[in-house]
């Protein structure tokens, strides 16, 4: 049983059953507990990929703003990363900007 965590000066201490755990022996021990979520699994390839909305707005060449106001209308979907920006699929990005390159007649 996970008896407690204890902080020093940036680093944690794990201890179970009254001893302190590695990093290592954590890793052993908590792997295969039914209780903690699985992973989500993360499609190969460059598709898995995600982009800020920096790196897509030089790909089209518009402002990192017009991204957002994309992913707000729907044409783009994000999602968002634990400090809450916006990152989006370099697949999905890809398929806009050969769908738009159609439409252009490109």
């Amino acid at each position: 049983m996970l008896a407690g965590m204890t902080t020093t000066a940036r680093s944690y201490e794990i201890i179970f059953d009254g001893k302190p755990l590695t990093p290592v022996e954590v890793a052993q021990r908590f792997r295969d507990d039914p209780a903690l979520p699985e992973a989500p699994a993360k499609e190969p390839g460059d598709g898995a990929r995600l982009l800020t909305p920096a790196e897509v707005a030089k790909i089209f060449a518009v402002d990192p703003k017009t991204v957002t106001r994309w992913a707000k209308a729907g044409k783009l979907t994000s999602e968002r990363t634990l400090g809450g920006h916006r990152r989006y699929h370099a697949s999905e990005v890809r398929a806009l900007l050969a769908a738009s390159h159609e439409a252009r007649g490109e």
